[in-house]
């Protein structure tokens, strides 16, 4: 069964962009090269490469598809933000269900952030709508914190910038900045 020209593309691609460097583009000029595979790839002369790419893009593609890859890998991350929400099973409009969530989460958040060894500055409430509209508003506050008060009193306040026209499907909370 023959496939489309779309559908081979598609695989082309597919396989071809596994690699960095390999977009649309590239792709597109390597299969009119007879390069429609990975091992291709590998299998072509870097320098042939290298007059069609240049010599760093070249070079480049012929180390990534033989595997070969001396960028720096990194082990360890850290983290920016932590975050917490919930999703209603009815979408409500009750202000004192809101204010119930987003002291629930701001007690998760803080007890997280102490287990972790955080404090953040910047509370963002996040707030989704029943039409799948999405609306942040955050707050950078003067210190540091990891308390439970500190979080919901400022995520409460934030209640006030949002419209309330509609019914709401999700509350979170996000805190940022860490020390």
């Amino acid at each position: 069964m023959a496939s489309s020209h779309g559908e081979s593309m598609d695989r082309l691609l597919t396989e071809l962009a596994k690699l960095p460097g390999v977009g649309k583009k590239t792709a597109e000029r390597l299969k009119s090269m007879g390069i429609q595979t990975i091992g291709q790839l590998a299998e072509t002369p870097a320098e042939t490469l290298k007059e069609v790419f240049g010599n760093v893009s070249g070079q480049g593609l012929h180390e990534h598809a033989l595997g070969i890859d001396e960028s720096q890998v990194i082990t360890t991350w850290e983290r920016r933000s932590m975050s917490r929400e919930v999703t209603y099973q009815w979408d409500t409009r009750d202000m004192r269900v809101i204010r119930e969530t987003l002291s629930v989460l701001a007690g998760d958040i803080a007890g997280a952030l102490r287990q972790e060894g955080y404090r953040g500055r910047t509370i963002t409430v996040k707030i989704r709508y029943h039409d799948f509209q999405t609306v942040t508003h955050a707050k950078t506050i003067p210190n540091y914190t990891d308390s439970r008060d500190v979080i919901e009193e400022t995520a409460a306040g934030l209640l006030s910038v949002f419209p309330w026209d509609k019914k709401v499907r999700l509350v979170g909370i996000r805190v940022s900045s860490f020390e």
